[in-house]
C-alpha cells in the first residue's frame, strides 16, 4: 500500500497512475491510500493488472461527502494505445460516468451517456 499526503499534486499523481505506470506483465495488484491531516483517509485507488493484460482501477475520493466513484476497465494495444476503455461511476457532484472506447481492426468506437461515433481507419 502507498500512500499519498493531500495535494492537488498527490491527487493528480495518483488519478493517472493506472495509465502514467503500467505494473508488470504478471498478475499485480497495487492500493493507493490518500492521507490527511484534516480528512484522515478521504480515499483510495486500487490498480489491478491480470495474466490477460486487462487492467481495472477502482479510484474512489470524498471531501464533505462529494467526490468521484469510478471503475476503470482498460486493456493496451501492442503499440502502448488503447485497445479497450471503459469507465463507469459518477463525477464529484453525483452525474452518471459511463463511457466505453473499443478498437477493433480499423474500426474505433467510443459511447458517452449522450454521444456515440464510429470511425474507420482509412488506409
Amino acid at each position: 500500500m502507498k500512500l499519498f499526503a493531500h495535494s492537488g499534486i498527490a491527487c493528480l499523481f495518483a488519478c493517472g497512475i493506472g495509465l502514467a505506470a503500467p505494473l508488470a506483465s504478471a498478475a499485480e495488484t497495487v492500493t493507493y491510500t490518500f492521507v490527511s491531516d484534516t480528512l484522515g483517509n478521504p480515499g483510495r485507488q486500487v490498480v489491478k493488472r491480470d495474466d490477460d493484460g486487462l487492467y481495472t482501477v477502482t479510484f474512489t475520493y470524498k471531501n464533505n461527502g462529494r467526490g468521484p466513484d469510478l471503475a476503470e476497465r482498460y486493456r493496451l494495444a501492442p503499440d502502448g494505445s488503447f485497445q479497450e476503455y471503459h469507465v463507469n461511476g459518477r463525477s464529484t457532484m453525483g452525474a452518471v460516468i459511463d463511457e466505453h472506447f473499443e478498437r477493433t481492426g480499423s474500426k474505433a468506437a467510443w459511447q458517452s451517456t449522450m454521444p456515440r461515433a464510429t470511425i474507420s481507419e482509412s488506409r
